[in-house]
């Protein structure tokens, strides 16, 4: 390392800062989970000297000053925005790293069923929802047995009698 300047008669103060290199991680695949699921956050930052201060803004209104901060909870479903910033022990402060964090809803499933008479194809209108993160898997249960896994399944040539339909569903967040 070195430098030199040239003043002429005066002098002046010449710095540099050290690389820091601020890095974390999750225990979320894809950065995405839901909502109930404790996200945890792991510092893997980089420096040339030792660090002094760590900042995390979770995207919520909450944060923490611990290299790996508690883990966290976030009480409703959306992306969230995650800081992470370091200081060093020089006073250099880092760039600020960000990653965006989907915690999604949990999916209500629902339907309506029409044109149930023997002979006829059931008629079934799947009103399923999700509040953050698309609905992206249906599990239909017709009598007890897995029958179908599409968003909108056809079920035809039922025998006379009462029949059980049951629908499960999951979000693109799991």
């Amino acid at each position: 390392w070195g430098f030199s300047g040239a003043t002429g008669g005066g002098f002046n103060l010449q710095q540099f800062c050290t690389s820091l290199n601020p890095v974390f991680k999750t225990n979320l695949a894809n950065n995405s989970t839901c909502i109930g699921d404790t996200v945890i956050f792991s510092d893997q930052s980089e420096s040339f000297t030792s660090i002094k201060k760590f900042y995390w803004d979770f995207g919520d209104g909450s944060g923490s000053s611990f290299q790996d901060p508690p883990a966290h909870n976030y009480t409703s479903p959306g992306a969230y925005l995650v800081k992470h910033v370091i200081t060093a022990m020089d006073g250099c402060v880092s760039d600020t790293v960000e990653k965006l964090i989907n915690i999604g809803a949990k999916p209500v499933a629902d339907f309506l069923l029409f044109d149930t008479c023997t002979d006829k194809t059931l008629g079934i209108q799947n009103r399923s929802v999700s509040a953050f993160g698309a609905v992206s898997r249906w599990s239909w249960t017709l009598d007890g047995n897995i029958r179908s896994a599409d968003q909108q399944p056809v079920f035809s040539n039922l025998s006379l009698g009462a029949h059980q339909l049951a629908l499960s569903v999951s979000s693109i967040y799991g």
